[in-house]
């Protein structure tokens, strides 16, 4: 009864280990995730002026879609 209590404790312990490290992972993931959301918007408004001005406006947000999904 006793080794099957500790076996469950080490479970659990092991359990609560990989979820705060997924927590960590998440937030980094996050914080990437908003970093990246803050530059695109400081952006956005000169890539739209860029189509109005011609039209490989759209190979732009293109290439910033095939960033993002790289990073």
């Amino acid at each position: 009864m006793m080794d099957d209590n500790k076996q469950l404790a080490l479970r659990i312990d092991g359990a609560i280990q990989s979820a705060s490290q997924e927590v960590t992972n998440l937030r980094s993931e996050l914080t990437a995730t908003s970093r990246r959301l803050a530059e695109l918007s400081v952006t956005e408004p000169l890539i739209m002026e860029n189509n109005q001005h011609n039209t490989q406006g759209k190979c732009a947000w293109v290439f910033i879609l095939i960033l993002l999904n790289i990073l």
